[in-house]
């Protein structure tokens, strides 16, 4: 997991290679969640997802509930803060396929954090279309590489857009 890490700023032949790192440094994380099944092989009639899992966890009052059956990645590894396109764009995929009860869940895994703005409209999503978006930034990586509980980190994600959490983590410590 390190190695690959390490890889996401390595010089790379082209952009496939370079998001061929991060997705493959996702589906190892996701994949080493107990309950988690995950792929990068799942095409749709629109759409390639760079990383889909199956939750076969459905544990009540835990983070496996708050997931849901499905999560959708997206994965960019590019220098700069990804926008709101990129929030937007998920959103619309994992609505699309959904139905209309049921909760939807995607993480954008980038380098750097994503926009300000993003958090608005994860919370919009959530509150309009029950729908979930985390992003799972560099700084959040080397965390998980280096010993960081991947589960309670996104427990504490999920929380900050479903209670509109202001209050900076390392300030509540309610995940720590």
């Amino acid at each position: 997991m390190n190695k690959l890490y390490k890889s996401l700023t390595g010089s790379f032949v082209n952009k496939t290679s370079q998001g061929t790192a991060l997705e493959e440094l996702a589906q190892l994380i996701l994949k080493c969640i107990k309950g988690f099944y995950v792929t990068r092989k799942i095409r749709t009639g629109t759409n390639q997802f760079d990383c889909t899992v199956r939750n076969d966890y459905a544990i009540k009052c835990t983070v496996y509930d708050e997931i849901g059956s499905v999560i959708i990645a997206e994965c960019k590894n590019e220098e700069g803060t990804p926008g709101n396109s990129y929030y937007h764009k998920l959103a619309d995929i994992i609505n699309s396929c959904k139905s209309k009860d049921e909760r939807g869940f995607g993480i954008l895994f980038s380098r750097e954090d994503a926009a300000r703005t993003c958090k608005i409209i994860a919370r919009e999503k959530f509150l309009q279309n029950n729908i979930i978006l985390i992003n799972i930034c560099g700084k959040d990586l080397n965390e998980i590489v280096n010993k960081r509980n991947f589960l309670i980190l996104l427990q504490e994600k999920i929380q900050t857009i479903k209670l509109d959490i202001r209050t900076k983590p390392e300030d509540h410590l309610l995940y720590k």
